[in-house]
């Protein structure tokens, strides 16, 4: 099975590549219908392929040109300096919540509501009706949306299919039943739950128990309190106390993990479970055998827990238009353009989730569980509790504690108690 997946994405990459020497370089014209896009993949990485095709396709199709570039993963460290200095692009791209931080928080992008109001691509119907619930408003100012996602992600369960086959498994709807599986794992000698060392990843843990024990928002209201009352609620300490319980259940030496080498080791069966993005199997599909095949649960029920059991996360990925772009109306032409189910489905063989609604059938086998997470009924919340766009506070003073209290360095009680004076001190200094 996964040999053919593999095999269909080298079949897409060999018509992607192409687009590369046919599009989007620095050469491009520089007259009035010239489109200056920097992209958030690095050069040659599936997702910037498949962007060069859409690129290649846009100027054939519209006489466009397009000035295209990678700045990759740092992007945004460069989009500020160039709205100041006047050299801005036209289009950019990236993680939404990362440009909340960096820009969207000080309106230094245009909203995008003409666009959504406006038609699709073929005007067969209404931009804004395309796209899965929960994916167009995380990117707003003044109640105005100025982002347009192109793909959309959550952080799960993963497993390989074959290890609850051989097992007679059933997926655990409840935290009990998946610490019943992590027990017998443990029995047999084999490793529950895969790690990476990272603040990022260790981050999951408290705040998917703070989702499922307290409930949406309860995270951000500890961030933001300047009173430090919101730590005194029991539940948080028990969010606490549960990351203490589980790292128990974590692959001997995770500790000295540098990415990817935790997802990797999982990968290759040194690990059961694994709490990641939906997007593990795009950084994965090189590393597993050809009969691996990536299955996905949500983060289970807590007994008693104050949080929607349904409540499923959705983090999204796609286009904003800066603040003094010269060409935004070329740039939303471009969204609306790349927005075609073609591309999506197109995208979708990288291992990236759609984000627009009516392609379940087009959904890939490896990533038809993380699609149904994302489509499942109830509400939607952010990543983090959307806690990325308060980026000091998250890297500064919540990291370095939950960093210590995974590592078991400190107690449940101890972290509650240092990550309230340290948030109070931070919120009113």
């Amino acid at each position: 099975m996964m040999k053919k997946t593999l095999i269909v994405l080298l079949v897409l990459l060999a018509v992607l590549v192409p687009a590369i020497f046919a599009t989007g370089s620095s050469e491009s014209s520089s007259s009035e219908e010239t489109l200056e896009f920097w992209c958030y993949w690095d050069k040659g990485h599936p997702n910037d392929l498949w962007m060069r095709q859409i690129i290649a396709d846009f100027e054939a199709e519209t006489g466009i040109k397009v000035k295209y570039s990678n700045p990759g993963a740092n992007i945004l460290l460069s989009v500020r300096p160039a709205i100041i200095d006047g050299t801005v692009p036209d289009l950019i791209d990236g993680h939404c919540i990362e440009m909340i931080a960096s820009l969207g928080g000080d309106g230094l992008l245009l909203s995008q509501e003409d666009l959504y109001k406006g038609t699709t691509w073929d005007g067969s119907g209404v931009f804004e009706d395309q796209f899965l619930p929960g994916t167009t408003t995380q990117g707003m100012y003044n109640n105005e949306r100025w982002f347009v996602p192109y793909c959309a992600h959550t952080s799960c369960f993963h497993y390989n299919q074959a290890e609850f086959e051989k097992r007679g498994w059933t997926v655990p709807e409840t935290w009990d039943e998946f610490i019943d599986m992590c027990d017998q794992l443990v029995a047999e000698g084999v490793a529950p739950i895969g790690l990476d060392n990272t603040p990022l990843y260790n981050a999951y843990w408290f705040y998917w128990f703070m989702e499922r024990i307290c409930g949406s928002g309860a995270f951000w209201e500890l961030a933001t309190d300047p009173t430090g009352e919101a730590w005194d609620n029991p539940d948080v300490l028990k969010a606490a106390q549960y990351v203490e319980q589980v790292s128990k259940y974590f692959i001997d030496g995770w500790k000295g993990n540098v990415w990817p080498a935790g997802q990797i080791d999982w990968a290759q069966g040194a690990a059961v479970f694994h709490l990641d993005g939906s997007y593990i199997a795009n950084e994965l599909y090189d590393k597993v055998d050809e009969d691996f095949m990536f299955k996905a649960f949500p983060f289970p029920a807590i007994e008693g827990g104050k949080g929607d059991p349904t409540s499923k996360e959705i983090s999204v990925m796609g286009f904003a238009v800066p603040k003094d772009a010269k060409h935004p109306e070329l740039a939303k032409k471009f969204i609306q353009f790349a927005l075609q189910p073609k591309y999506q489905i197109a995208l979708m063989e990288t291992y990236y989730p759609t984000t627009l609604v009516g392609l379940e059938d087009e959904v890939p086998d490896y990533i038809k569980d993380v699609y149904s997470i994302m489509t499942s009924d109830g509400p939607v919340h952010m990543m983090y509790d959307g806690l990325q766009a308060r980026g000091e506070w998250w890297s500064t003073v919540f990291y370095p504690v939950d960093n210590k209290l995974i590592y078991g360095e400190i107690d449940a009680e101890t972290f509650v108690k240092q990550l309230k004076a340290d948030t109070v001190a931070y919120l009113n200094k």
